[in-house]
């Protein structure tokens, strides 16, 4: 976003600036968590996990590989936009968008 679209937004007289969506459908299923993975692995692992979850993963997919990504983007998307991997933490920023 350059200034002159910034400026334009921050003076539109249309109420559909404020149309912000706040939630969406989550995917579909759920964690696949055993006993032994709640009282053995660190808490961080698990909140790593749902957090995977609600950023678009497939609760059946969260067990496989992984890999972590350090960028100043935030993450990686798909061309059109679909997450493959974002934010190790909440606070991240997706400089790229």
């Amino acid at each position: 976003m350059d200034t002159e679209d910034l400026s334009r937004m921050l003076q539109s007289q249309s109420d559909d600036i404020y149309d912000i969506p706040t939630k969406a459908k989550g995917p579909a299923g759920k964690l696949p968590l055993t006993a032994d993975m709640l009282r053995n692995w660190p808490s961080g692992d698990l909140f790593g996990l749902t957090q995977n979850v609600g950023m678009g993963w497939s609760p059946a997919e969260v067990l496989g590989k992984s890999v972590l990504i350090l960028s100043t983007q935030g993450g990686l998307r798909e061309e059109d936009g679909t997450p493959v991997a974002l934010g190790y933490h909440t606070g991240h920023w997706e400089i790229g968008l």
